[in-house]
């Protein structure tokens, strides 16, 4: 009986070891348990050239008086000559907005002769610094306007003076969020090419068959920003310009960059 006993324990024993050997042979070869699997990250970048299709500048209106009252007037009645000027010329009203309004007095800080007897002063005459008196009012008023139509920027900056603009602060040439979207979509595919490319590289050089895209990483987009010739428009004093003012868009450039991660086996 305990002969019996003691073959049924062997039997069951190496049963148990051989389910055990065959069991974790499985798991290793079908679950991929105490493997760990080769991962890459590949970076790509796409950029696509191109030419701007809006442009936005900014402009002041300055005027100097004795009275503030017609010093505003005087400036009121040039902003209102720009605005119908820029309406004529095809620019939306919901493309204009005044981006500053600043009235202040102009000052005398060179001081004054104080004469003997006079209050406060009972001996001799003396220089009295820094009264502050008033002896004029200027008034700056600036605005900025979009517009579409870039092959007419020239002839809208030119024709700024003659409305009463007497100074062009900026002007820059972008694009717009339907151009950037489709530019954008271009760029990624370029990245993602470059990417794929550079994946078979690897393959090949590691002796590697298959490739599982695991993740995704997008990074931002950076239009770059294309200004005008500024020494043209006056930028810093009174704009001298022509009618026509030689204002040139360029080009830009849009640039994406993808980080795509691989499984390889």
């Amino acid at each position: 009986m305990e002969k019996s006993k003691n073959v049924l324990f062997f039997v069951l024993s190496v049963f148990l070891a051989v389910a055990i050997i065959f069991g974790s042979a499985f798991m290793v070869k079908n679950l991929g348990w105490f493997k760990q699997p080769i991962t890459v990250a590949i970076s790509g970048s796409g950029k696509v050239v191109y030419n701007p299709d809006q442009v936005e500048v900014s402009l002041s209106v300055v005027t100097k008086g004795i009275n503030p009252d017609s010093v505003q007037a005087e400036n009121d009645k040039k902003m209102t000559a720009i605005v119908e000027y820029l309406k004529a010329l095809g620019v939306k009203e919901e493309d204009i907005k005044t981006t500053s309004y600043n009235l202040y007095p102009e000052y005398d800080q060179g001081g004054e002769i104080v004469p003997p007897g006079a209050v406060g002063n009972e001996a001799m005459e003396f220089y009295r610094p820094n009264t502050y008196k008033i002896i004029g009012y200027t008034l700056e008023q600036s605005l900025s306007f979009k517009s579409k139509e870039i092959g007419k920027i020239g002839e809208i900056v030119g024709g700024l003076t003659d409305k009463g603009a007497n100074r062009v602060n900026s002007i820059w040439f972008s694009l717009s969020d339907e151009k950037t979207e489709e530019l954008k979509a271009e760029a990624r595919e370029k990245a993602v090419a470059k990417a794929k490319k550079e994946l078979e590289t690897m393959k090949s050089l590691y002796g590697l068959k298959k490739a599982k895209l695991v993740s995704i990483n997008d990074y931002p987009v950076y239009p770059s920003v294309r200004y005008g010739d500024l020494k043209a428009m006056g930028v810093g004093g009174d704009a001298e310009v022509s009618n026509v003012s030689p204002i040139e868009a360029g080009t830009g450039e849009l640039e994406v960059q993808v980080s795509l991660t691989y499984e390889l086996k």
